[in-house]
């Protein structure tokens, strides 16, 4: 990667080459932790997870963990967590509440220098990508059949936008809720529901079912939404601050 390349053409073409390389070179990846910009380093570990069933690539993750961690102490825990993911081990972020990343998250913003926010926004835009958040959601203007759009979202504050990824089933806007669907054969199906006439189409991440009116037994209305909670989870606390760094430029 040319180090006169601009950041967010970087950072596109280390996501590119991570989506799409179907036989990683362990010379290639290895230059860009080498890399001279610590965030391009930083989101090359990132990527890292795409190695979960490459021994020879999560060795070289820990052999480079500590001159790594020497140049830019901040890359301690994104290493900590990717390698945890890619060895298959429990994810384990200590005592870090709801609270607490909140807390963080909001500190972290407001000291965050002004000519760091497109660098760390750039990289929320990836962490976005890599959580499947564009399986449900859109920053254009139109909507998806699962999500509302997110343009605009930068308008709300930002303790609102911390909230919603943490506590996505707190505030559901309307047309927007789960029911349960209870059939006249007992089976019962849940999800964001659209009327088709004589059907329903019944739709959730992973299915899209049609159940016909005649058929259904009865219809009630959860207060859970169908974007999953603890998605933060499996993201380190500086991942979590760039994603929210990302959605306060969708104005």
């Amino acid at each position: 990667m040319n180090p006169k390349t601009k950041f967010d053409d970087a950072i596109e073409a280390l996501s590119t080459i991570a989506r799409v390389e179907k036989a990683s070179t362990k010379q290639q990846w290895e230059k860009l932790l080498r890399h001279d910009d610590p965030y391009i380093r930083m989101e090359t570990v990132r990527w890292w997870r795409r190695f979960a069933k490459e021994p020879e690539f999560i060795e070289l993750l820990g052999n480079r963990a500590l001159d790594l961690t020497e140049k830019d102490v901040d890359i301690r825990e994104d290493i900590e967590i990717v390698s945890r993911q890619i060895s298959g081990k429990t994810i384990a972020k200590g005592p870090l509440s709801k609270d607490d990343l909140t807390r963080y998250t909001l500190e972290e913003l407001a000291k965050m220098p002004a000519a760091d926010r497109p660098k760390r926004a750039a990289m929320g835009l990836q962490v976005f990508e890599r959580n499947a958040c564009t399986k449900c959601h859109t920053t254009a203007t139109q909507t998806t059949l699962l999500a509302p759009s997110l343009k605009g979202v930068a308008q709300q504050k930002v303790e609102y936008l911390i909230e919603s990824v943490l506590f996505p089933s707190k505030i559901i806007k309307t047309g927007w809720e789960v029911e349960a669907i209870e059939l006249k054969s007992g089976k019962t199906v849940s999800g964001l529901v659209k009327d088709e006439g004589k059907f329903l189409r019944v739709l959730n991440l992973d299915k899209d079912e049609r159940v016909l009116k005649s058929d259904i037994e009865s219809r009630s209305m959860l207060k859970v939404s169908v974007m999953p909670e603890g998605q933060e989870a499996t993201l380190s606390r500086r991942e979590f601050v760039d994603l929210i760094a990302y959605l306060e430029t969708l104005k």
